[in-house]
């Protein structure tokens, strides 16, 4: 195993639900890291996206379906290990991973949000890592509301009345919820908007990080989060993420369907392991090869 964790942070992540990891991605990864985000940026995928702010702003997708160093630190890197820790599973699936890219210059902030009430996943086990390739202070990483995975609700799949000029337009936001009138839920999610932590701080116990290569933030993906924007720095802000499933996740077919994955895997079942799929949500953990080698 390359990294192990100790009990008591894999008790501090089951509480608060994020996690500061200090130097779990060594340094021929963040080499990797940095190649397919070079890559992606040259070669953009089918599914990378411009949202029109001020500034630029964009979002690639599924890297690991079409670039060999995507796939290679998602599947064979530190994080399988540690998800597998972290959740108590015994078998970790890929869910998907994203690039955010925020050039200098660009102030809009991602709104607080619950991942998971954009993805098709139900269970607990379901996790989130962000990391960077270069050194960023907590003012420009993401906030998180601690133990907001025991809330016991998915917010409505769009903020309602909580958008405001500073930060990401409403319909990046609102186009995760095509096909729903306003107030209304998809299913599977509340018809009730976020909480406007933002407007009332002091009531929640919100917590950030410095963030340096080889680091990485681990959360639930259901904890209330919100992604800072990149106003003054003169290089542009990195964002790597990579989220996986273990045991519990099971695939929710929602209505109308949930913005992600991108591409869903044919005819499935509501409720069923999303283990299931594995041509969509390939297994990392177990990897062959070692099951292989202590079979010999």
């Amino acid at each position: 195993m390359g990294v192990r964790l100790t009990q008591e942070q894999i008790e501090i992540f089951q509480r608060d639900g994020v996690l500061l990891l200090k130097g779990v991605i060594g340094a021929p990864w963040i080499e990797t890291i940095k190649a397919a985000v070079e890559r992606s940026l040259a070669e953009p995928g089918p599914d990378q996206e411009q949202i029109p702010v001020e500034g630029r702003l964009l979002n690639d997708f599924d890297m690991w379906t079409h670039l060999p160093e995507a796939r290679a630190f998602d599947v064979e890197g530190p994080y399988p290990e540690i998800a597998a820790q972290l959740m108590q599973s015994k078998q970790v699936n890929l869910f998907m991973d994203q690039l955010i890219v925020k050039y200098s210059g660009t102030p809009a902030t991602t709104p607080w949000h619950q991942d998971t009430t954009y993805m098709a996943v139900d269970g607990r086990d379901f996790i989130t890592f962000w990391t960077t390739t270069r050194p960023v202070p907590q003012e420009m990483t993401c906030e998180y509301v601690r133990g907001s995975h025991r809330w016991g609700v998915l917010f409505a799949p769009f903020i309602q009345g909580a958008i405001s000029s500073g930060e990401i337009p409403s319909y990046a936001f609102r186009k995760y919820a095509v096909g729903l009138p306003e107030g209304m839920a998809r299913k599977g999610t509340s018809d009730e908007p976020i909480p406007h932590i933002e407007g009332e701080r002091e009531k929640y116990d919100i917590v950030g990080f410095d963030v340096e290569p080889g680091d990485c933030i681990v959360f639930y993906a259901n904890v209330a989060h919100k992604g800072q924007g990149n106003p003054r720095d003169p290089e542009k802000r990195i964002s790597y993420i990579v989220r996986y499933l273990g045991d519990d996740a099971r695939y929710s077919v929602r209505t109308p369907p949930a913005e992600f994955p991108k591409h869903p895997p044919e005819n499935a079942r509501d409720q069923a392991p999303m283990r299931e799929y594995r041509a969509s949500f390939p297994k990392v953990l177990p990897r062959e090869r070692e099951r292989a080698r202590a079979a010999s």
